[in-house]
């Protein structure tokens, strides 16, 4: 058995006081000039709940360490009555590292941690209260698999129907939940769920018994702390006097709970969420009895129709529904005249299948490992590559080539040559991801190739019965590989009757297990996941094509998704538009799809990580009087700097409309130089830096390099070095 390393057994919390951590720090002046109005406006709110809205990039983490900063400097707060939850360890290091900066030391010892850690340190004090020793024993996942299936074999459940891993999942997704043991065994309908209920009883008493917790305890055993003993809340709601949370939109029942009974006495609370993955409103969904209604008329309960997998649509329960806002949107024209806007990062399913996609000529960015980019008009078998430009002659795709090259100085030809620089930022303007190219090479083929394994991740791949099985398959023939995948549970098997190739493959109907098995995997072995749903229908012998999972904003003309009748619709116009409207998202039991306009798409993304996007809700619901504050501004850049950014991306194949703007001032007139290479480069920016020291009244400390990805820093610091 393990032990959490990142927790103290034992911490003296102490009283509501400061005095029982020392004198209060001596107060520092706190710089709030390098924040943007919406941050500034964040940072400086009165104590209350407050709801900031934020996109990646937007400056979150500085309104986070800010806000504790201006909590202990402006307004005289204890650190030690102030609670900062963020998603990991890593995180958590760095929000305590860049406040130590602003307020000192005593950052070091301020609860800045996980919702695990703070959980567990809090048990570690009461334990004794629900009947455990303070020196319990965390279990990890495979500590807690292990002990489901030792119940599963004293119970005499066949392995196969009652997989151990699976078993734990749902336990897992029910204390996620905040339903117990009694509370299921209540609710349990059926033999399977009786089962699971039996199973999931035995489990909780044997780590009683053995004064053991697995990880989703923590959460649970405080909640239930709270709720049974009010004499426990009211001392840490006035320890924690102010609450604030990262990644909120990421947080499970359980979760949002802890958060409701510390912050609901003196409501001063501050959650930080990421932009939604939403449709807008009017769009028609597609109900189980065919008919349609306006996505924000559909209602928790009702039946949508949804797609089984290989064609079959049958109706589907919504458990949840979110709404949001949004400024900006993508929308996708078809040919058959359906049309669907979203925001950019709602994902689809959608892709390019050979002779589905009409004669288009591609202009793509290509990549190749240990070699770099370049862009072209025709694929390669061992490179990604991400269409940035569609036509319909062969002639314009290549004026669309050279356009690119000369824009971006990227060769036509793979150069053994730093074109990293360029290559992100073409990506970066087009709005697509390193991580999701249109076309990949596929993996890794053998045990010499340097690219990583391809993980596949099938959504709606199988049928058992009326439920829709996800399948998670991996192969490869590394013995290295297959051993490290064995020694963390998974069952590995020959690929073929006497091979040394080894293959991995399993099934299952809850996506939160699916998620869990690739995060393990992600956690051992180098891999690409590759996710994508079967939803097309069987043609003669062969499966209907698999469409990849693809975010709005990497769509492009001449993809196809599936309509509601199995069919497939082909993607005729891709365009950013701006809107202000609400938008909304379903969640969609067993299968994650729904049927939109027409066509097919995917829910939430979030309830695949056992979070519930409801808690953005629940948090306006309990926090009546919460002030929003939307991160959205440019901060960094002064107006010349902007207005040169704007002209540029203006010029883009595609682009997403963009309106920058400072109050910094109109700022100094850009300089642009083109080295020869990257050692001129180097120094061209070391004589800068000596102009700027011997020229005004600057510090070395002034002075900041940008460079786009770190194999771009080496020659910059030997000539820093010399």
């Amino acid at each position: 058995m393990r032990v959490m390393a990142d927790v103290p057994l034992r911490e003296d919390l102490g009283g509501t006081d400061s005095a029982a951590h020392g004198p209060r720090p001596s107060r520092r002046e706190l710089d709030l000039s390098g924040l943007n109005p919406a941050q500034y406006e964040a940072v400086t709110m009165p104590p209350g709940p407050v709801l900031v809205v934020a996109g990646a990039g937007s400056g979150k983490t500085r309104v986070l360490t800010h806000r504790l900063a201006y909590l202990i400097g402006e307004l005289g707060v204890s650190p030690f009555e102030i609670l900062a939850i963020t998603f990991t360890n890593k995180a958590a290091g760095e929000m305590r590292e860049r406040v130590a900066e602003l307020v000192g030391p005593v950052a070091k010892r301020m609860w800045v941690s996980t919702f695990h850690s703070a959980c567990s340190r809090i048990l570690r004090r009461e334990a004794t209260l629900l009947g455990y020793r303070s020196s319990f024993t965390i279990y990890d996942q495979a500590d807690a698999q292990r002990l489901t299936d030792w119940i599963r074999r004293d119970q005499n459940l066949d392995p196969k129907r009652f997989p151990a891993r699976q078993i734990h999942a749902q336990i897992s997704a029910l204390k996620n939940e905040l339903v117990l043991p009694a509370d299921y065994a209540q609710l349990a309908v059926g033999p399977a769920e009786r089962r699971l209920s039996d199973i999931y009883t035995e489990y909780q008493r044997r780590l009683q018994e053995a004064s053991a917790v697995d990880f989703d305890d923590l959460l649970v055993l405080v909640v239930r702390l709270f709720r049974e003993y009010p004499e426990v809340l009211e001392r840490y709601r006035l320890r924690f006097q102010h609450v604030l949370v990262d990644e909120f939109q990421d947080t499970n029942a359980a979760q949002w709970e802890l958060v409701r009974l510390l912050s609901s006495a003196h409501r001063s609370v501050m959650v930080v969420g990421d932009l939604d993955q939403c449709l807008v409103a009017g769009t028609q969904v597609t109900m189980a009895d065919h008919t349609t209604k306006p996505i924000e008329d559909v209602n928790v309960g009702d039946h949508v129709l949804s797609c089984y997998g290989s064609g079959d649509f049958a109706g589907a329960a919504v458990r949840r529904v979110h709404r949001s806002h949004t400024y900006a949107g993508v929308s996708i024209a078809f040919a058959s005249g359906r049309h669907l806007v979203s925001t950019p990062e709602h994902v689809h399913f959608a892709g390019y299948l050979g002779d589905r996609t009409p004669g288009l000529h591609m202009t793509y960015l290509l990549w190749r490992q240990g070699v770099g980019f370049r862009v072209g008009t025709a694929l390669g078998g061992h490179d990604d590559a991400w269409v940035v430009g569609t036509h319909t002659t062969e002639t314009a795709a290549r004026r669309c080539e050279a356009a690119i090259a000369l824009r971006y100085n990227l060769p036509t030809t793979f150069e053994h040559r730093d074109t990293d620089k360029a290559g992100y930022a073409l990506l970066a303007d087009e709005d697509l991801s390193f991580d999701a190219p249109h076309h990949g090479p596929g993996g890794r083929t053998d045990a010499t190739s340097s690219q990583p394994r391809r993980l596949s991740v099938v959504l709606c791949e199988h049928r058992r019965g009326a439920q829709p099985l996800h399948r998670i398959s991996l192969s490869g023939d590394d013995d290295r590989e297959r051993r490290v995948l064995e020694r963390i549970g998974l069952d590995v098997r020959p690929a073929h009757q006497g091979s040394r190739s080894w293959r991995y493959e399993t099934q299952t109907a809850e996506m939160a297990e699916v998620a869990n098995t690739v995060e393990r995997i992600r956690g051992v072995l180098d891999v690409r996941v590759r996710y994508s749903a079967r939803l097309a229908p069987k043609r003669g012998d062969v499966t209907g094509d698999s469409l990849p999972f693809m975010a709005a904003s990497s769509i492009r003309a001449g993809m196809v998704m599936v309509d509601e009748h199995g069919e497939f619709d082909v993607v005729a116009d891709v365009n950013w538009v701006k809107i202000d409207e609400p938008v909304y998202d379903l969640d969609v039991d067993r299968t994650h799809n729904f049927v939109a306009n027409g066509l097919v798409t995917h829910n939430s993304i979030y309830k695949f990580r056992g979070a519930d996007f409801r808690n953005l809700l629940k948090f306006e619901e309990q926090f009546p009087e919460a002030v929003t504050v939307v991160l959205d501004q440019n901060y960094r850049s002064s107006q010349r700097i902007l207005d040169a950014a704007n002209a540029v991306i203006e010029n883009n194949v595609s682009h997403r409309p963009k309106h920058l703007w400072t109050d910094k001032g109109e700022g100094e007139p850009i300089v642009r130089y083109q080295g020869a290479d990257e050692h001129d480069e180097a120094a061209f920016v070391v004589g800068e830096i000596h102009r700027l020291i011997d020229g005004a009244d600057h510090r070395y400390g002034d002075v900041a390099i940008f460079y786009r990805t770190n194999a771009q820093s080496r020659v910059l610091e030997e000539s820093l070095v010399r």
